[in-house]
């Protein structure tokens, strides 16, 4: 499916005309920086407003026709494809009607705007533009080419961290026990960044069985270099849980599997001989110290010489849930259980969405790190808090019904992708608050569109696989 010229930037199957350009070009520059958080933004009444949101919105508002059209037809989707995204459009109806109906009003008022312009608008401008198999494939493209310039700017700010390069947009969050810099890139933080590149990765799996050719090693050791380096501490965590996942795309993507495992292999060693390199080079540069806080320097008169400096290998953090260490997972564990607490005593309605700092200072508990629209680091304790069960329920339900799809479609292209989504949300919802963050539903209208494509069969099953 090579795209031709005219094409790359607007989809195949687009209509000629201005106002299907204009769209088309909106849809492109979103999927290009549908990761940047903090680079061209705007500040609009006191409120980040991020380019690929303004991107995206632009572009929805301009084919509402068209989206409106795919929502009106949905009858005559499959089964999957119909349940999945229902029950998204009842997600969003449940918050708005709880946004509404929650004092004061402004808060939820607040929290309704985000998720239209950050959620809902780009999902309807992907529908409303994408709307085959070849549409997809110039969509994951642009998708992909953003994954790949936020990941080499990544690689500068680490460099840069350690070199006392000016890093360009600074990653703050980072701990004082030694652990050293953690890639953001574009993201607020590493764990968004981590994200994007688990889609990212299912996008050119997508992208190599939609053309008929194999997935790249290039790309395979890059996203997975990316993602190591994100923060290796979170490694501890993440291993267990992708490991169950690995062992269900064994029967389907073993080929894959096997030649990511053995690039995670050598990836992970190089990384891990980094270290080692640094301190060697330190200690060749400086091979003999003055002095030490374990043997302080020797008062005048003294005969004590000071001998090399003795490398020592790196060691695994011990920190993890120290609650004393600012980048530990301590915090957040007393996050979770504040956000807990506030659950159970709302558990009917929740508390609306915006209300969740207030709640907690209700019980006298301050979230630390945080401004004044307070998450709770979790998509589930989020969801109960800003709509009680019913919410928490049917965001559950949005996850069974793309794993009804992904199961379905597990001879397609649709399979990756939905697979990087369910890995997202299932892993990624663990640690982070925003179901209804732009990279997600970018992706899950791609499945969707994917899903009902003319071409559903795998036009090269051994190519990917």
């Amino acid at each position: 499916m090579a795209l031709r010229p005219r094409q790359v930037l607007t989809p195949p199957s687009a209509r000629t005309g201005v106002l299907a350009l204009v769209t088309a070009v909106l849809v492109a520059a979103g999927l290009l920086t549908v990761s940047w958080e903090r680079l061209g933004n705007l500040t609009v009444a006191g409120y980040n407003a991020k380019l690929p949101v303004l991107l995206f919105s632009a572009a929805a508002l301009l084919a509402a026709p068209r989206w409106g059209r795919w929502l009106r037809q949905i009858r005559t989707r499959s089964a999957a494809v119909r349940w999945t995204a229902l029950l998204a459009v009842a997600v969003v109806l449940v918050l708005v009607i709880r946004g509404l109906t929650s004092l004061p009003i402004g808060l939820g008022l607040a929290q309704i705007v985000a998720v239209a312009s950050g959620a809902v608008a780009p999902a309807l401008a992907l529908l409303a533009s994408v709307r085959s198999a070849s549409d997809v494939v110039w969509a994951l493209r642009w998708f992909v080419t953003g994954a790949v310039i936020a990941s080499l700017f990544g690689f500068y700010q680490l460099f840069a961290f350690y070199t006392g390069l000016p890093q360009g947009i600074t990653y703050t969050g980072v701990g004082t026990s030694g652990e050293g810099g953690r890639i953001s890139a574009f993201n607020y933080e590493p764990a968004y960044f981590a994200y994007f590149i688990v889609l990212a990765i299912g996008a050119v799996i997508a992208l190599a069985r939609l053309t008929g050719r194999r997935v790249s090693w290039l790309a395979v050791v890059f996203f997975a270099l990316v993602l190591v380096l994100v923060n290796v501490r979170a490694l501890l965590f993440v291993l267990p849980l992708l490991t169950v996942l690995l062992a269900l795309q064994w029967r389907a993507n073993r080929r894959l599997l096997l030649r990511g495992l053995l690039a995670g292999v050598v990836v992970f060693g190089v990384v891990s001989l980094v270290p080692l390199a640094v301190v060697a080079a330190q200690d060749a540069a400086a091979p003999r110290a003055t002095s030490t806080a374990a043997d302080p320097a020797p008062s005048a008169g003294s005969s004590k010489e000071t001998g090399p400096t003795v490398p020592t290998a790196p060691q695994l953090p011990t920190d993890v849930l120290d609650p004393s260490e600012p980048s530990s997972n301590g915090p957040r564990v007393e996050l979770y259980k504040a956000v807990l607490a506030v659950d159970v005593q709302h558990l009917a309605i929740g508390v609306g969405p915006g209300h969740l700092r207030d709640a907690l200072a209700a019980n006298g508990y301050v979230a630390p790190n945080q401004g004044p629209n307070v998450v709770a680091n979790n998509i589930w304790l989020q969801a109960a808090a800003d709509g009680g069960v019913l919410l928490l329920a049917l965001e559950g339900a949005v996850v069974v019904a793309l794993a009804v799809l992904w199961w379905r479609r597990r001879r397609t292209a649709a399979h990756p992708l939905a697979s990087a989504l369910l890995a997202v949300l299932v892993v990624g919802g663990m640690l982070t608050s925003y179901f209804f963050d732009i990279k997600i539903w970018v992706v899950l209208a791609l499945v969707l569109v994917l899903a009902e494509a003319d071409q559903e069969a795998d036009p090269a099953p051994t190519a990917a696989s």
